[in-house]
């Protein structure tokens, strides 16, 4: 009775943390110039549907398809702690990536270790670019492309919200062509 009470006290704590709350108060696109705010929880959410959207479409298995959707939850994980670091700083920088993993890695290891072993499925599968890892940042890459849609549409004509709606497509036409060589 006694051990019974004490996992369920240890259940209800995790259950109760509020760390991945901190995903609703980070703000994407950070020092870019926008009308609509979207922050990481917004983001992962539309991610996700997305995720379940592309694998109906292409009629994918079910085991890549649960894989896909727990990457598509998980991806953005690494930012509550670090924030959002736009992929053009990244491209620009190639050894950021590889830092803030690092460091990602390990701030989840010491404040959210549940997640850790999907997280480092989701880095190990980012370098094999397996099927599942394709369809979800195909998934994000588009959440991209909608935004800067979206952004566009209202009337954001900045050189570099453009540059990032360009780019955007560029990056699913190839992530389209990848996942295509997969099925």
């Amino acid at each position: 009775m006694i051990q019974q009470q004490l996992k369920t006290s240890e259940l209800m704590k995790s259950l109760g943390d509020t760390t991945i709350m901190r995903l609703g108060e980070i703000i994407r696109y950070n020092n870019r110039e926008k009308i609509k705010l979207e922050n990481v929880a917004e983001h992962s959410l539309y991610v996700c549907s997305t995720v379940i959207k592309i694998c109906n479409i292409l009629n994918i298995n079910n085991s890549d398809r649960a894989k896909s959707l727990e990457f598509a939850v998980t991806h953005d994980f690494g930012e509550i702690f670090l924030g959002d670091v736009a992929y053009d700083t990244k491209q620009d920088n190639p050894g950021l990536s590889q830092i803030l993993e690092e460091a990602e890695l390990k701030s989840l290891e010491k404040h959210m270790p549940e997640y850790v072993e999907i997280y480092r499925q989701f880095l190990k599968e980012e370098k094999e670019e397996s099927l599942a890892y394709l369809i979800t940042k195909l998934a994000d890459t588009t959440s991209v492309l909608q935004y800067s849609n979206r952004e566009l549409d209202l009337g954001n004509s900045t050189e570099e919200m453009k540059s990032i709606n360009s780019g955007s497509v560029d990056r699913v036409i190839k992530l389209l062509e990848k996942i295509e060589s997969k099925l």
